[in-house]
């Protein structure tokens, strides 16, 4: 599966087009290659994510709850997922 990204650039006005070639990982071996750990989702695990507010790239006006930064962030850079995504 090949994925266009496309995002602009601060420093310039033009937008710059990212190609990349992408596979499904279910057993999640590019995460342990990377040395990241699988977390189990425990009853904790569920908490934890419902509930760290995060702010991950400092454009929101407070941080909001980690399970919701995505759809927030979506939302400011007018990005409409498709069936793609």
């Amino acid at each position: 599966m090949t994925v266009t990204a496309e995002r602009v650039s601060s420093a310039s006005s033009g937008v710059r087009v990212a190609v990349m070639t992408t596979v499904p990982d279910p057993s999640l071996e590019s995460h342990r290659s990377y040395g990241l750990q699988s977390l189990p989702m425990t009853p904790l695990t569920m908490l934890k994510m419902f509930t760290t507010r995060v702010n991950p790239t400092g454009e929101l006006a407070k941080p909001v709850r980690l399970i919701k930064a995505a759809g927030t962030l979506d939302r400011l850079d007018h990005f409409e997922q498709t069936e793609v995504d």
